[in-house]
This record gives structure tokens, sequence and C-alpha cells, in this order.
């Protein structure tokens, strides 16, 4: 949420906007910065997912990753279902990241330019905000190229392009991540934060 507030144009919306807003970035910041994460930490490499408080989860061992009560759901079939996406955030987001040797800066301004592409799967926004969504994005890639110039990237409109084809991998790994946790919850197959249910119906 911090990272969201820090954004102006996202005070700029209404309360009910700023909670579509905030559906959608949810999801898409899950997939980009554990990804960015696991690149750094060297976990692309070994098939590791690594997680927030830098513990790891194997992907070819997920079954190993579930303990505790946590599950309602027997381990093989949760690793059926996360196993997946997983392989998705590999193959689709921490490829290209490792590819093209992402810096920070270029991690934060795509996770600002997809969460404000108002994908109609992932949140409701109104033609006001989507609009403001156009404005933002339009600034942030300007800010980009600026940045480009400023450090003497070579080849900026090849690098910037390289960036710009992840945002459909990072949209489809968000509509994923939301289509598990719906099936989560339907089948109530383990405990979670209830406060997902209020970003999330």
């Amino acid at each position: 949420m911090e990272y969201a507030k820090s954004m102006d144009p996202f005070l700029q919306l209404p309360p009910d906007q700023k909670l579509e807003f905030f559906k959608a970035f949810s999801c898409i910041w899950g997939g980009i910065e554990g990804s960015f994460r696991t690149v750094k930490a060297g976990g692309f490499e070994k098939r590791w997912l690594v997680m927030p408080d830098n513990s790891y989860v194997v992907l070819d061992d997920l079954q190993g990753y579930y303990e505790g009560d946590v599950l309602k759901v027997d381990k093989q079939t949760a690793a059926r279902l996360f196993k997946p996406a997983g392989e998705q955030a590999l193959a689709e987001i921490m490829l290209p990241m490792v590819q093209n040797k992402m810096n920070d800066v270029e991690f934060v301004t795509l996770a600002a330019i997809t969460s404000w592409t108002c994908d109609p799967t992932l949140s409701n926004c109104s033609e006001e905000t989507k609009t403001l969504g156009k404005i933002t994005r339009d600034q942030l890639c300007a800010d980009l190229y600026a940045y480009y110039a400023n450090v003497g990237i070579p080849d900026p409109d090849v690098r910037f392009g390289n960036l710009l084809l992840m945002i459909p991998a990072l949209l489809e790994f968000a509509r994923t991540s939301l289509e598990n946790f719906r099936l989560v919850k339907f089948f109530d197959m383990m405990n979670y934060d209830k406060i997902l249910d209020d970003l999330f119906d």
C-alpha cells in the first residue's frame, strides 16, 4: 500500500477507484516483486522462489514447503495447483529479467506501468481512471527514457521495448494468481488472511 500511495496519480483517485487500483496492483506486485527478489537473490538459476523473509521454496519440491496446519488438502494437490504458476514466473517473468539484466529503476517503472494498464480482468476502472492511467503510463515512459539518456544506456529503444514486452506476461501471471486464490477460497483448500476477501471478492 505504501508503494501505491507514493504515486501521485493514485492519490487523485476517488476511494472506490483507489480500491479497484489496489486490487490490480496487489496481483501484479506479487508477481513482479517476487520474481525480481528471486532473481537478485540468485534463485532463478536454482529454481527457487525466494520469499519476503528471504526463506525460499524449491519449485521442484513444493510438497516440502507446505507444513503445519495451513493446508486443508493434501500436499500433492496443493503442489499440482501452485507449481504451474511458479513455472510461469520462471519462464515468462524471471528469464526476461535475467536476459535483460533488469535494474532497480526498470523494476519500479515496469511495476508502475503495468499497474496503470487498468486490466479489466483484474479491476473495474472507471473511464476517468483509465484516462489517468494513460497519462501516467506516458509520463513513466518519458521518465524512463530520460533516465536512460542520463546514465548513457546503449540502445535505449531496444531495452525499453524488451521491458514493455514483459507486460503481457505480468498481467497473465496476475490473472493466474487471482484465479488460484478464488480456487483456494471456493474449495476451502487452506487457511489464509481474510483481508484478502476484501481485495479479491
